[in-house]
């Protein structure tokens, strides 16, 4: 017996990518599961359509459309019901289902375009992370830890996009360099 022709490499990476979401931030979140984290993906167009390199937005409209993305999917889930994501939750579930399509591997890193859109990605932000950059960097410490204490999984809109402007002034512009600063292991 032969796996069908249908299951294809662009099927996969979405399984992968989305399994990989939905472990990262479903942890003490009730009623967050793989299924449902596979759903709000696959039935969000911005997201269906990331999954191909030209589906991704421009560099410098990133921002803007992540924050669509996190509104769309905690409206969805306040409607649904079942799940109440915040903004730190859509956003941890957008950061690692792209990190898995793409921040596994560079593609041709000598693209201009190619590396613009890959630097522009945000990094899962989580308390591993914050913790790390309020040690590493002590003159703005204070404002991580702060971030840290508050809890990834409570972030308000305005919260995710402190954590992300500061990443942003600490990286150059290129955010997938702080998961140096990311040790699952301390």
């Amino acid at each position: 017996m032969h796996i069908g022709a249908s299951y294809s490499s662009a099927e996969h990476c979405l399984r992968f990518a989305a399994w990989a979401a939905a472990r990262a931030s479903s942890r003490g979140v009730k009623g967050l599961t793989n299924a449902t984290v596979r759903e709000l993906i696959s039935h969000h167009p911005a997201l269906a359509v990331a999954t191909q390199f030209n589906g991704l937005p421009e560099a410098g409209d990133f921002d803007r459309w992540h924050l669509n993305i996190r509104r769309d999917l905690v409206a969805t889930t306040k409607l649904n019901g079942d799940v109440m994501l915040t903004h730190g939750l859509a956003a941890k579930i957008i950061n690692v289902f792209l990190k898995a399509i793409y921040l596994s591997h560079f593609g041709n890193e000598k693209d201009p375009m190619q590396r613009s859109k890959l630097n522009a990605i945000h990094p899962p932000v989580d308390r591993l992370l914050l913790g790390a950059l309020g040690k590493a960097y002590g003159t703005h410490g204070a404002a991580w830890r702060h971030l840290e204490h508050q809890g990834w999984k409570s972030f308000a809109e305005t919260d995710y996009q402190t954590a992300i402007d500061g990443i942003r002034q600490i990286t150059a512009g290129r955010l997938w360099r702080i998961e140096q600063h990311w040790n699952p292991d301390p």
